[in-house]
């Protein structure tokens, strides 16, 4: 097996998004903006609480959904140049 060049990971997989997502117009639920992010809906939950997660919409007691855009928005906010870069929010 050929090793990968060091500091390269693996493309990621792609990820069927639901029928009709289109311009970013569209909602998604817990479970499937978690796919998209390659996270649990336990974990879109607790980061819902902490406030770190991406933008969502309330929409009833137990309902939320997300718009794709808020999504591609909150990775995009993520990108880091090296692992001490911090970004503006501070995270590690």
């Amino acid at each position: 097996m050929k090793a990968r060049p060091k500091g390269r990971t693996a493309p990621l997989p792609p990820v069927e998004l639901p029928e009709g997502l289109v311009g970013g117009l569209n909602y998604l639920s817990t479970v499937q903006a978690g796919k998209l992010l390659g996270l649990s809906p336990l974990t879109m939950k607790e980061m819902r609480k902490r406030g770190d997660g991406p933008i969502f919409i309330k929409l009833g007691p137990k309902r939320v959904a997300y718009l794709y855009a808020d999504i591609l928005t909150w990775i995009e906010s993520r990108r880091r140049r090296s692992t001490s870069d911090c970004g503006p929010e501070g995270l590690r």
